[in-house]
């Protein structure tokens, strides 16, 4: 078992409905000596943080134009790489092309324009993380220092059924929760698409998707749910739990940490109080204890 040692919370472009510092908060009482801290959107605050000090040749006079070269730089590389990671087929495994120049360009706005909502595009999760991992410092890439990503950004992973399915979460360094996840990753009840397909055989009119969702009302997560904060936690424990395990999930369906494929799973999961399996409240026992020195 690993100690992670410092959590890092990235968020964004969250909904209002999602508090980090909350989140932050209680990972604090389950995590009383890790260092957790707080921090903005991912590529920017590590973009940031690119200085010269890797280059110690550079005259002293030079470091500012060039960082902000080397910054832009970067930029243009990492709109390249999320055009790039784009799924275009969700019944193809990486049907990735190369992006073309208004896609590299829209994502080069979408991470300097905080206003900018990635919304219909879908991303490959595994690859997403890869390319984020690349921007965390090298002191910071180690087992002990955990980098949870929470964002609205929707990803997805290849399924076994041979097609993409949306993701709430990719445990990975960093680790991404998404919070479009929730919303659309876990499956409704039946009834509710079924209902849905009628209205749009007879076409949608103005309210009728709000009143559809009104009748199913607490049956599912929607994106100004206020109950989002704690779901985001539940997930943020389990990229924690990740970092010093390997392993985020667990069968039982009424233990926190369960990967829910349904939305009444989740929110039985996840909403219902902390409740956890004997096993991982054991676990989160023992990492509380690990830390204080005890045994």
């Amino acid at each position: 078992m690993i100690l992670p040692v410092d959590i890092f919370l990235y968020a964004d472009r969250l909904p209002a409905s999602v508090s980090v510092e909350e989140v932050a908060e209680r990972l604090r009482g389950y995590f009383p000596h890790a260092q957790i801290s707080p921090r903005g959107e991912f590529i920017l605050h590590h973009v940031a943080a690119l200085s010269e000090t890797e280059n110690p040749k550079s005259e002293i006079r030079n470091r500012k134009s060039d960082d902000a070269g080397r910054r832009e730089k970067v930029l243009e590389e990492l709109a390249r790489e999320l055009a790039g990671i784009r799924v275009r087929d969700p019944e193809k495994d990486a049907s990735f092309t190369e992006p073309a120049y208004g896609e590299i360009q829209y994502e080069k706005r979408r991470i300097t324009n905080t206003s900018i909502q990635a919304r219909g595009v879908l991303y490959d999760g595994f690859e997403l993380a890869r390319i984020l991992g690349r921007l965390i410092p090298k002191e910071e890439r180690t087992p002990h220092h955990v980098h949870i990503v929470l964002t609205n950004q929707l990803f997805g992973t290849w399924g076994d059924d041979l097609r993409y399915h949306y993701r709430v979460s990719v445990y990975s360094i960093p680790s991404l929760i998404s919070t479009t996840g929730v919303v659309e990753a876990p499956a409704k009840p039946r009834e509710f698409y079924l209902e849905k397909q009628q209205l749009a055989a007879i076409g949608l009119k103005d309210g009728s998707l709000e009143a559809l969702k009104q009748k199913y009302a607490g049956q599912f997560i929607d994106y100004d749910d206020e109950r989002m904060t704690e779901i985001v936690f539940g997930y943020a424990l389990q990229a924690v739990v990740y970092a010093a395990t390997g392993n985020p999930f667990c069968p039982d369906p009424t233990c926190r940490f369960f990967d829910a494929h349904h939305q009444s799973d989740l929110i039985r999961a996840q909403l219902q109080g902390d409740k956890f399996c004997e096993n991982h409240r054991r676990l989160l026992h023992r990492l509380a204890m690990t830390w204080s020195g005890e045994r």
